[in-house]
């Protein structure tokens, strides 16, 4: 893969962050940077769909919901009725 240049700007409270970060993890304040970017993302993003699953699961349970109690063949009657009236 190849690597890409990206500057970022960091505040005196990030930079001590990133240089705490290297000496823990026995790398450059870079190295550690590019780490703890992919761990955020190892575990931000598979939460973040799990939480978007959820919601759909849950909008298809309230949706299922309201329709079992509608009972269908009245309901077209009615549109048709509706329809006819026109």
């Amino acid at each position: 893969m190849a690597a890409g240049r990206t500057t970022i700007v960091l505040g005196e409270k990030e930079r001590r962050a990133a240089k705490r970060l290297a000496s823990l993890w026995g790398v450059t304040p870079s190295e550690a940077i590019r780490r703890a970017v992919i761990k955020v993302d190892e575990a931000e993003i598979p939460a973040s769909r799990e939480r978007a699953r959820r919601a759909r699961a849950a909008a298809l349970e309230r949706a299922r919901d309201v329709f079992e109690a509608v009972d269908v063949d009245a309901e077209v009657d009615r549109i048709n009725a509706d329809r006819d009236a026109w």
